[in-house]
């Protein structure tokens, strides 16, 4: 996530109020905490609150959630892990994508209790 005129805004003043009136609205993740780590990344714990097993609803969920801040290029890294999923996005803009400087973000949705 680094190039030459790359800003990378303050996740928890430009993202966090978008996501959290998201989580606000939807009842399927609970957030138990939200913070930018050593790397910079966005790393927000949630747990499933809704059915066992079902990583279809588990992964809506997530696309919907990261739905809520993605600029106009985002790539999302899905991985299972024996207690949880982690989707690990990079959403940005380019140069040429909008009148603002080109900036973006590393953001991971660890989800606990979906699996």
């Amino acid at each position: 996530m680094s190039a030459p005129g790359w800003v990378t805004e303050q996740p928890e003043v430009h993202l966090s109020p978008h996501m959290r009136e998201w989580l606000e609205h939807n009842d399927v993740f609970e957030l138990e905490s939200a913070n930018v780590d050593a790397a910079g990344e966005y790393v927000l714990e949630l747990s499933w609150q809704g059915r066992l097993g079902d990583m279809r609803g588990v992964r809506a969920a997530a696309f919907e959630l990261l739905g809520s801040v993605a600029e106009s290029a985002t790539y999302v890294r899905q991985r299972r892990e024996a207690d949880r999923v982690v989707f690990e996005a990079a959403t940005g803009m380019g140069g040429d994508d909008s009148p603002f400087d080109p900036h973006g973000h590393v953001i991971v949705l660890d989800v606990r209790g979906a699996v």
